[in-house]
């Protein structure tokens, strides 16, 4: 099984935030891939130009550090990517950076 992680869960994980259940831990353990998304760079970028966030580090140091540090795999968006997520059925997202993330 391959993990998509959403941007809290990127913060949480990466700031052992108690939270973060041992089942959850279990699961990224036994994942064959844990994928990251460009967009979570952008949502921690935003975040913590609203100071809704501090990190120890500036966001790009910090999130490039978690990636290495876990062995997570960044998902590059090509255009496809950013089509199939406008041409989903229904009400999906409002947010954009979350129907890509879906």
């Amino acid at each position: 099984m391959n993990v998509l992680l959403d941007t809290c869960a990127i913060l949480f994980l990466s700031l052992d935030d108690p939270s973060v259940t041992a089942h959850t831990h279990e699961i990224l353990e036994e994942a064959e891939a844990v994928f990251v998304s460009p967009i979570s760079g952008a949502e921690l970028a935003c975040l913590e130009e609203k100071g809704s966030i501090e990190l120890p580090k500036h966001w790009r140091v910090w999130l490039q550090d978690a990636i290495e540090r876990n062995g997570w795999v960044v998902i590059p968006i090509a255009l496809a990517i950013v089509e199939e997520a406008w041409s989903l059925p229904g009400t999906f997202h409002a947010d954009p950076t979350d129907r890509i993330l879906t």
